[in-house]
């Protein structure tokens, strides 16, 4: 039981689960605790590690390596060096970074980083982008060679930030985040949102917050959805970066726990829903 929670009981409360990763995990855990599970996953991941640029730029690299590397995630780390190894260039990859200074997002990156003998040399405090971004006004980079790991999304940020600075900047566009091909199940669980019949909504990703907000939009319901993460339904959020996306449009009462990790997110949902049968039944305040 996680957190050692023995007594816990979420009977009575729904959950809806956005991720397209690993959301039979968070499925069984809650339904272990007497909840009905909403999967429905408003995202899908596109891998591009057999993108020709992505190849090519991890050849420019292993010619001539980077005076800093950027490594947003852990996973969109881990997948470059797959699509290195599956291409026989993960010694060279590696042999390349050793003299690379590797700025890293947050704890999962530096963590990604340490388990293939790359030592991090500084590590964003808050885990954001903005706070990478900010790093990189400090430090003067004109004439450097920049990679920046992608992290899916859309946001050019950390690239226009370094070549604002005069760097000479390798993205890698490990993966790419698009709209799920199915939408039904994205709307249903909208539709129970704004109708007050889910308590607390899961979100391992800020673009899962984008996307639900934008597939509510395409459907003119989007400040009704708003105003529900306003109120009666609780936003769940993996880490900080998430927290930042809800908090930007507004959502208040947001759960996040103390580590970025899901099991600690689980493990605070299920604080913050859990029943007290010595009460009226209300959810307490978040």
């Amino acid at each position: 039981m996680l957190g050692g929670r023995m007594d816990t009981s979420l009977d009575g409360v729904i959950v809806g689960v956005t991720a397209e990763r690993r959301a039979d995990q968070q499925a069984r855990y809650l339904e272990s605790l007497g909840a009905e599970v909403i999967c429905a996953p408003v995202l899908q991941t596109i891998d591009a590690r057999t993108n020709p640029r992505l190849i090519a730029a991890t050849y420019d690299l292993i010619d001539h390596p980077a005076e800093v590397l950027v490594v947003q995630t852990g996973q969109g780390f881990q997948w470059w060096l797959d699509a290195a190894d599956n291409d026989d260039k993960l010694d060279g990859l590696l042999g390349s970074l050793r003299t690379t200074d590797v700025w890293c997002r947050g704890a999962r990156a530096s963590s990604a980083a340490r388990a293939v003998g790359l030592a991090p040399t500084w590590e964003a405090a808050t885990e954001t982008v903005g706070d990478v971004a900010e790093h990189l006004t400090q430090v003067e980079l004109r004439g450097h060679r920049v990679a920046i790991q992608l992290d899916g999304n859309d946001d050019q940020c950390l690239v226009d930030v370094a070549r604002a600075q005069g760097a000479h900047v390798v993205e890698l566009d490990v993966y790419r985040y698009a709209m799920p091909v199915d939408l039904e199940p994205c709307h249903d669980l909208i539709d129970r949102i704004i109708t007050g019949h889910v308590d607390a909504v899961t979100f391992t990703t800020s673009a899962a917050i984008r996307h639900l907000r934008g597939i509510a939009a395409s459907a003119g319901r989007l400040r009704l959805l708003d105003r529900a993460f306003d109120g009666a339904c609780v936003a769940v959020v993996v880490g900080p970066v998430c927290a930042s996306a809800a908090s930007d449009v507004g959502w208040t009462g947001v759960v996040r726990p103390p580590t970025p990790r899901i099991d600690a997110m689980l493990d605070a949902l299920t604080a913050a829903l859990c029943w007290d049968d010595d009460e009226s039944g209300a959810l307490p305040s978040t």
